[in-house]
């Protein structure tokens, strides 16, 4: 009886094992050296972790789609945390820093999904591009400012995005872990290589 508990206790279930497989994907995908070398992404810790949240989002807007998933989105979620907590320590943020930068990590989460998903919800990409300049490029669209100044990349993975959305779709939800590394590519202009 005991060990059956430590066995419920420290096994992964289904659904987790699944949300590893989905957040290691998107991992992949954002480590891509284009986003870095041709598409003006910072090589940062600020950098890779907006493209982890690009790709994450994206799964986890397919998801979405489709009926019975929450678990699942909440799981890629969590691990996603979960790799954040471990990440900064391993880069030697002291115990008392962690939870203060995960608490933001995961407020830029939020903001980011809300701030996507009202971008792609919206016909005008403009809406997009300016998403991707403020949150990818740090450029702020505003009075000051307008998004023909913005960096030219943000059009540019605006459209990348759409496509990545569109070509989700068409994936099955049980085979969005077998996508291969070089999935997301597939959607990146060629003519920006």
């Amino acid at each position: 009886m005991v060990l059956q508990y430590f066995r419920r206790l420290f096994s992964h279930s289904d659904t987790q094992k699944q949300a590893y497989k989905l957040y290691g994907r998107a991992v992949t995908w954002a480590r891509r050296p284009v986003f870095y070398s041709h598409a003006a992404v910072e090589d940062s810790l600020d950098g890779r972790f907006d493209m982890i949240l690009v790709h994450i989002y994206l799964l986890v807007n397919r998801l979405g789609q489709e009926v019975e998933t929450e678990e699942l989105q909440r799981s890629i979620q969590e691990v996603l945390i979960t790799d954040m907590d471990r990440t900064l320590r391993e880069m030697g943020v002291g115990d008392m820093g962690v939870g203060k930068q995960v608490k933001n990590m995961g407020a830029a989460w939020l903001g980011r999904s809300k701030a996507y998903d009202a971008a792609l919800a919206s016909v005008d990409d403009s809406l997009l591009s300016e998403t991707i300049a403020r949150n990818i490029y740090r450029f702020e669209v505003g009075e000051t400012a307008s998004l023909a100044e913005a960096p030219p990349y943000a059009t540019i993975f605006a459209g990348y995005m759409r496509a990545c959305q569109k070509g989700l779709a068409a994936v099955d939800i049980e085979a969005l872990s077998d996508l291969g590394d070089d999935w997301a590519l597939e959607y990146w202009p060629e003519n920006t290589n």
